[in-house]
């Protein structure tokens, strides 16, 4: 949806359009691990009901763990690349 966004900041500030579109994709990705959305979908498929904070609380840890890894490696990237 904001590639094209990102493509054009990317250009304008002169690093990897590759690089910033991956991580937007990255980003992304982090974001539906704790979108309520699809902690409700997975609820209603394992018929688990108002455990939202529960679930969440669960995953927040792995969450964040997983974007300070990518965020060091988008780091580490764009410094050597």
């Amino acid at each position: 949806m904001f590639a094209s966004l990102q493509s054009e900041a990317a250009i304008s500030i002169g690093v990897s359009v590759a690089l910033i579109l991956a991580l937007q994709g990255v980003g992304g990705g982090i974001g539906n691990m704790i979108a309520i959305h699809n902690v409700l979908a997975a609820q209603a498929t394992v018929h688990l009901h108002n455990k939202e904070g529960i679930i969440i609380r669960k995953i927040i840890f792995v969450t964040l763990i997983y974007a300070i890894l990518a965020g060091l490696i988008g780091f580490v990237l764009f410094r050597f690349i």
